[in-house]
């Protein structure tokens, strides 16, 4: 996470925000190895056709 200059609690909420607009897709699944859970994320690309829709609905009024 030092890569991306977040904490993980600061990782996780920017995921969050992403996950509620409609960006991402979550499934939580336990660790492979049996540690704990674990969440794996995927970009919603119907979300994303939507923004980018919408967007460009936005560009074409100006």
């Amino acid at each position: 996470m030092e890569d991306v200059g977040l904490s993980r609690n600061g990782l996780s909420r920017h995921l969050e925000v992403l996950r509620q607009s409609g960006f991402l897709s979550d499934r939580h699944a336990t660790h492979p190895r049996g540690s704990g859970p674990i969440t794996y994320w995927s970009l919603d690309s119907d979300g994303i056709s939507d923004a980018i829709e919408a967007l460009l609905t936005y560009i074409s009024t100006l």
